[in-house]
């Protein structure tokens, strides 16, 4: 009985102040919705609203609108030269204080004209100053066309350069780099005075990067290139001189950007990579005139070291080509028990002739100079041909037929077309 009586109290209640009954399980109710934007009490006077609404859509341009004001409503009326500006217009007046709701009437034109107006308008803008503009571009360009004549005058000096005793692909290289440095000077002064010097720290940033991104992918390209330009600068022979690089034996014939060209002594044409060159030891024989030539000898243990000096060293002195100055010796390199080794040495004129043929004329006049002075040799049968060798060095004729045709493969190859000969533009070893 008491809890049915408080259920009907409870009931009565909930009743009396209007509310509904919680519905076990069900959503609570939805809030009331506040106002998007408070209404003001004291808001400001149409004609003020007004007016302002005018100023600035007057300051945006590109429209002809009439603006109304009643009770805080706004109303648009007019034209509008594009849905932006239309858009733009509403938005801008549905933010000054005390309106309270837009209507935006707004037409976007048609009228071909009314298009054009506003374009026509930037363009005048634009042109105006451009035109403003002229005199520092003027000036600009007075300043890289100042330093352009510069590098231009640059490329054409010689007598600067000539005083510094420099090769002719030095002093190209010396003008590339000097013609290159003025130009680039005259662009950043340029674009200084067009106030782009932050465009050019964006621009040299790109290129460094450029650079170092194309320096890692042609590697093996300037590892080729390289060297042939260092060659050039700094030949360590000239055309036809007669060297040694590596295990080759030859004569030079031109040295080009990639390679190295040899014709060797037996005729074939060699092409060495010059970035071999830097690698591999170079001899060139005929940078100086004279040549120190050697002469093996192995003799019986008794003969007379003193009596075979005094022998190998007239006939020396007799062999043409061979120098007085110094005087050719004889050295003893090893004795053992049957046999003793000595050489002889001496200093040789490369002009007088092929080298390879006067170290064999010397060595067959000394043996057989030995021979007939009855020196002792570990093996005496050979004495008894010293009859017929005798005489024999100044009867023949030193054959230099293998050297005129070298000669000739040598002009043939000098003269085929190709690429350009770096020794031809670098400063040849004089001849001493």
């Amino acid at each position: 009985m008491r809890i049915g009586c408080g259920i009907v109290a409870l009931l009565a209640a909930t009743f009396a102040t209007g509310a509904a009954p919680p519905v076990p399980g069900g959503a609570p109710p939805p809030p009331a919705e506040a106002p998007a934007r408070p209404l003001s009490v004291n808001p400001p006077s149409d004609a003020a609203i007004q007016r302002r609404i005018e100023d600035i859509l007057s300051a945006l341009g590109g429209m002809e609108v009439e603006v109304e004001v009643r009770s805080g409503i706004v109303r648009l009326v007019g034209d509008a030269d594009s849905l932006t500006a239309r858009d733009q217009a509403s938005d801008l007046a549905g933010r000054v204080e005390g309106v309270v709701l837009v209507r935006n009437e707004l037409h976007v034109t048609s009228d071909v004209r009314g298009r054009l107006g506003p374009t026509w308008a930037k363009v005048k803008g634009h042109v105006a100053r451009a035109l403003g503009f002229v005199p520092v571009l003027a000036v600009a360009l007075a300043a890289l066309i100042a330093f352009a004549g510069l590098a231009l005058a640059a490329g054409r000096w010689e007598r600067p350069f000539k005083r510094l005793g420099l090769s002719e692909l030095a002093v190209k290289a010396l003008r590339i780099a000097l013609q290159a440095i003025l130009l680039v000077v005259g662009i950043v002064v340029a674009l200084d005075i067009l106030g782009l010097v932050a465009f050019v720290g964006t621009v040299v940033g790109t290129l460094g990067l450029f650079g170092v991104v194309l320096g890692i992918a042609l590697r093996d390209v300037i590892a080729n290139y390289l060297p042939g330009i260092m060659l050039g600068l700094n030949p360590p022979f000239a055309p036809g001189d007669h060297v040694r690089i590596g295990k080759h034996l030859g004569r030079v014939v031109r040295v080009t950007a990639r390679e190295t060209i040899l014709v060797e002594y037996d005729g074939q044409h060699l092409r060495i990579p010059n970035v071999s060159l830097l690698q591999e030891p170079i001899v060139n024989f005929q940078r100086h005139r004279e040549r120190r030539l050697q002469v093996p000898l192995t003799l019986a243990l008794s003969a007379d070291l003193r009596r075979v000096q005094r022998v190998g060293r007239e006939t020396l002195l007799s062999v043409p080509g061979i120098l007085r100055e110094p005087l050719p010796f004889m050295r003893v390199l090893t004795i053992e028990a049957d046999y003793v080794q000595v050489a002889f040495f001496a200093w040789a004129d490369q002009r007088a002739g092929p080298f390879p043929d006067l170290e064999s004329r010397a060595r067959q006049a000394v043996k057989e100079a030995l021979l007939a002075a009855d020196v002792p040799f570990p093996m005496q049968e050979i004495a008894v041909h010293r009859a017929e060798a005798a005489g024999s060095l100044d009867e023949e004729e030193p054959d230099e037929g293998e050297e005129t045709l070298l000669e000739a493969h040598l002009r043939e190859e000098q003269a085929a077309p190709g690429e350009r000969d770096l020794l031809r533009e670098g400063r040849s070893h004089p001849r001493t």
